[in-house]
């Protein structure tokens, strides 16, 4: 299972979701392929709709984590949230933005990356 975004020489990388009776957890990674340091300000997770071509921020539904844990690699990081779906007309939005820049870098996550979650 791996979904991956690609932006001047950014790769955003969903690694992982992993599921046990109360969270459901994410491990993305992100490489940086440029001369330009790239300093994460935060990602942003949102559900939204599957095919909309302009999402209003009355059609968007922020979610939080309740935790992170960055991996021995400083590019690989998991996020913990509460149990959660969605249906299949929605996905989950993570978006990596810059500190101090442009480069913002997004994925989009299906349902079925959702459900199919491995059990830990």
């Amino acid at each position: 299972m791996n979904n991956v975004a690609k932006l001047q020489k950014l790769i955003f990388v969903l690694k992982g979701v992993y599921v046990d009776k109360t969270h459901i957890f994410f491990k993305f990674s992100i490489q940086n392929n440029s001369n330009v340091p790239f300093d994460v300000d935060y990602i942003a997770f949102s559900v939204t709709a599957r095919k909309t071509r302009k999402t209003s921020s009355q059609e968007r539904l922020q979610i939080l984590p309740v935790g992170a844990d960055v991996a021995k690699s400083i590019a690989e990081v998991i996020y913990c949230f509460e149990k959660f779906t969605i249906g299949k007309d929605k996905v989950l939005l993570a978006e990596v933005l810059e500190q101090g820049g442009d480069r913002n870098i997004g994925l989009r996550i299906p349902e079925t990356f959702i459900i199919e979650a491995r059990k830990l």
